[in-house]
């Protein structure tokens, strides 16, 4: 995708982290891929024919890879882009075009009222690549938040409580506001 061109993000779209990734067969014996992904707080299972144009997407996607999708009514995917994969993230923190961020931790500021939104927000203050940047998120229709095990690669839902200083995290942004916020746990 080019960075430089504007994208269309449906307001139906839902930013998740994958569990699995399996293939099963309906009673035709119609083979699907079948996604297990946490979403919000909720556990959804989107699934894909194997005949789909996207099917090779998703067929690829392993556990802790952050997606964006949207479902068609019948529960079928309509679309998917693979945002990244938490596995491959170490110790090289930064920011990039296209609204990742990678870094530590620095200090953490929970529940306050922010003058500018009128909202309750939580502020972080990430370091990365030798720069501070605090960030804001909502407390009310804020992102979505996960723990990602680094040793075992078990994912989970987290709290804006367990964001701690000297942990790691991984934003991804949309024109500013945060969507989907990770933290990893060494």
């Amino acid at each position: 995708m080019d960075s430089t061109q504007a994208v269309s993000i449906p307001s139906r779209t839902k930013y998740s982290i994958v569990g699995k990734t399996k293939v099963v067969f309906d009673e035709d014996r119609e083979e699907f891929y079948k996604l297990e992904v946490l979403t919000g707080t909720n556990y959804e299972t989107p699934y894909v024919s194997a005949n789909s144009d996207i099917a090779s997407k998703v067929s690829g996607l392993k556990t802790g890879d952050v997606i964006r999708y949207v479902n068609k009514m019948s529960g079928e995917i309509g679309n998917i882009q693979k945002i990244d994969s938490m596995y491959a993230y170490k110790d090289v923190y930064g920011e990039s075009l296209d609204g990742k961020i990678f870094g530590l931790v620095e200090d953490v500021e929970l529940n306050r009222l922010d003058d500018f939104l009128n909202e309750k927000v939580d502020k972080v203050t990430l370091s990365y690549g030798g720069v501070s940047k605090q960030i804001k998120l909502l407390r009310e229709d804020g992102p979505s938040i996960y723990s990602y095990n680094k040793s075992s690669g078990e994912i989970s839902v987290a709290e804006p409580d367990e964001i701690t200083p000297g942990l790691e995290l991984f934003l991804y942004t949309v024109e500013n506001t945060v969507k989907i916020c990770v933290i990893f746990i060494p």
